[in-house]
């Protein structure tokens, strides 16, 4: 619940989480919910400094990667005991990368199916991924597992290359599978993209039986 502190004027300043941490790929803008009419934002970086009011902070594109501080202020009706108004951070520090790495779920293939308490040990998987950089410069790829959610799931898959290094445009990445799914569950991999963030890429159909 919001703390509020009455003044004797009509209007008071909401106390806010003093801040919080973002991510987001260069060329994007993010993305706040019930922005109240009254906010202001007051964004700096490197070599920016502009003021946004109200929702016009959801279609502030950033375009160039960097970091980034988001100083928030609400001047809004008070009403004693009201706790009901959405609250905002104090302060976003905001991260933009520099680069994009998009998966195609559409083009996702599977050497074989993923069939239900079948295990999967050395099922390869393939799928397209297209690379933008912000500077041109090659990407260095997330080695990480990728981890598979879904019900009685307990796959996994690591990217198979000799190489991380990879430049702009499309490339096919392979990964190999381990694990099995007990369930008829609708899978998500949790691909990691080149800045260590998750995009998470969802099956159409849930696990079939053998």
């Amino acid at each position: 619940m919001k703390v509020i502190i009455a003044f004797l004027s009509l209007f008071s300043f909401q106390m806010y989480a003093q801040s919080t941490e973002m991510f987001i790929n260069y060329g994007e803008s993010i993305q706040l919910n019930e922005v109240h009419e009254t906010a202001n934002f007051t964004i700096s970086g490197e070599d920016t400094s502009v003021i946004l009011k109200s929702t016009e902070i959801n279609s502030f594109i950033f375009s160039k990667p960097g970091k980034y501080k988001i100083a928030i202020a609400v001047k809004e009706p008070f009403t004693a005991g009201d706790c009901s108004h959405p609250s905002l951070p104090k302060e976003i520090n905001l991260t933009v990368g520099r680069t994009k790495m998009h998966f195609d779920a559409d083009k996702i293939q599977f050497s074989s199916p993923i069939i239900k308490n079948k295990s999967m040990d050395g099922t390869t998987l393939k799928i397209p991924v297209f690379i933008e950089t912000f500077d041109g410069k090659p990407i260095v790829l997330n080695n990480e597992v990728v981890n598979v959610a879904g019900i009685g799931s307990s796959l996994i898959a690591k990217l198979n290359t000799t190489t991380f290094e990879f430049s702009e445009g499309l490339h096919i990445l392979t990964y190999t599978l381990s694990g099995k799914v007990s369930e008829n569950a609708y899978l998500m991999f949790d691909f990691i993209n080149a800045e260590g963030k998750i995009q998470s890429v969802a099956m159409h159909n849930p696990v079939q039986n053998q």
